[in-house]
């Protein structure tokens, strides 16, 4: 740390805005501001409190947007009154109509697979059914092939 006595006009300026400060008095610097913050906190808050008026504006798109408009005071100086930005609703916009549509296409991605479950159930149930009558078919057949043979034996025998 310099001694005050080296201190040119120039240079205590400098420090004074914060430059040509060691890492120490950075950190000494830092520490007072944490633990003062609280207590600036508090007084801000018991001298005004901070009242805001909110306006409620009907959106293009059904919704409502919450515009906070802080009260002017001595302290706190309005320059620009709050501005709803443009670009920041047709992003709000464009992300709500893709949400939708996002949305809508899953349903619909939804609904398609299940009409196609359901199709593809009736094709097996009818399969099923085909597969069970050619069994039935081929069974009697097989009894019918046997029953036969089984005449044909008599008939051999009988001869």
């Amino acid at each position: 740390m310099e001694s005050k006595e080296n201190v040119t006009p120039e240079n205590q300026k400098n420090r004074a805005q914060g430059e040509n400060w060691t890492q120490e008095e950075k950190d000494l610097f830092l520490e007072i501001m944490r633990e003062s913050a609280p207590i600036i906190d508090e007084i801000l808050l018991a001298e005004e409190p901070a009242v805001q008026q909110i306006i409620t504006v009907a959106n293009v798109h059904s919704e409502e947007i919450d515009i906070k408009i802080p009260e002017c005071s001595r302290k706190t100086q309005m320059v620009f009154p709050p501005k709803v930005d443009k670009e920041q609703n047709r992003e709000k916009k464009n992300k709500l109509a893709g949400k939708e549509a996002l949305l809508r296409s899953n349903i619909e991605f939804k609904e398609r697979s299940s009409a196609m479950l359901e199709e593809e159930h009736k094709v097996k149930i009818k399969f099923q059914e085909q597969e069970i009558t050619h069994h039935q078919l081929r069974h009697k057949l097989e009894i019918d092939i046997l029953l036969q043979e089984k005449d044909k034996k008599k008939l051999e025998l009988e001869l």
